[in-house]
């Protein structure tokens, strides 16, 4: 894309506009013909991806409990926090547990009326004392 526009005779900085892009970036990948591969920084032992097969196998093993692995992987050289490797494991576990409710496709209704409750009134509701 960034090709077809500087062809049209647009400058680096109408690009830039354009895409939503700095125009030091615009020229920079202007001068690759195709996207540069992203390169991965190398792995620490302060990172909880480190440790990912370690984990892994602790997913399949049942072990969800993120205190139990935070004391695993202090033992095999994890430098990281404990929030660090909670965030891991946060997507892990939303990825993996999907509550009941959250399958339902039709709202819930107000028993009286019978109309809809939005999420917003909801909420609300719980709040009033």
């Amino acid at each position: 894309m960034l090709h077809a526009l500087r062809q049209q005779g647009l400058s680096y900085s109408e690009i830039a506009r354009q895409i939503g892009y700095g125009r030091r970036s615009v020229a920079k990948w202007l001068k690759f013909e195709t996207p540069p591969d992203r390169q991965r920084a190398a792995l620490k032992p302060t990172s909880p991806w480190y440790f990912e097969s370690f984990l892994a196998e602790s997913w399949k093993d049942g072990n969800r409990c993120g205190r139990h692995w935070f004391n695993d992987v202090k033992q095999r050289g994890y430098t990281g926090s404990f929030a660090n490797l909670e965030r891991l494991l946060g997507t892990w576990r939303r990825a993996d547990d999907v509550p009941p409710s959250a399958l339902k496709s039709e709202p819930v209704r107000d028993p009286e009326t019978g109309h809809a409750i939005s999420p917003v009134v909801a909420a609300a509701l719980c709040i009033m004392p």
